[in-house]
């Protein structure tokens, strides 16, 4: 080849280079962008997977504070049953002694029975005020108020994270 053709041809390579300087300038451009773009899609998904992890630890307490709730209810409950079954046998018994003394002739027997009935009196009482107050009911319901407020917050979480998924 002559001299000539060949500074030609090194004007035209030396052209073609220079001019995809900028096309390569705009392929790092985009690349760096797209990079970028995944950043921060990624730093988005770690705060939702931190936030999930946030709710599922409440709702392990919570559901836990419901257990011990329930289990409180079913102790008072359990309680109150057998309070009023004594309360009641108890109460069976004034009745009894009340009607014995009213058909007894016996003197001494009628002393007796009247000395006794303070006495049973004082336990049915008793068993009245061992009736736990059912603030058990109270606190069973507000824990699950609770419980049901956290399930509802993972349900939205759980919307956010798949309206995340769909996303181009």
């Amino acid at each position: 080849m002559s001299r000539t053709s060949r500074l030609v041809s090194l004007a035209l390579i030396g052209t073609a280079c220079f001019s995809q300087a900028p096309s390569l300038d705009s392929s790092m451009q985009s690349l760096l962008a797209e990079v970028r773009l995944l950043r921060q899609d990624l730093q988005t998904v770690t705060v939702a997977a931190q936030r999930v992890q946030i709710v599922l630890y409440r709702l392990q307490v919570q559901e836990s504070a419901l257990a011990r709730a329930t289990q409180r209810y079913d102790q008072a409950r359990a309680k109150l049953t057998d309070a009023e079954s004594n309360r009641n046998r108890m109460a069976a018994e004034v009745k009894k002694a009340e009607d014995r003394r009213t058909e007894t002739q016996d003197p001494n027997e009628r002393r007796i029975i009247e000395q006794r009935l303070p006495e049973l009196k004082a336990s049915v009482e008793m068993w009245v005020a061992e009736e736990p107050p059912l603030r058990a009911l109270g606190q069973l319901r507000a824990e699950q108020a609770k419980l049901s407020d956290l399930q509802g917050l993972l349900d939205k979480l759980e919307k956010t994270l798949e309206a995340f998924d769909r996303k181009p």
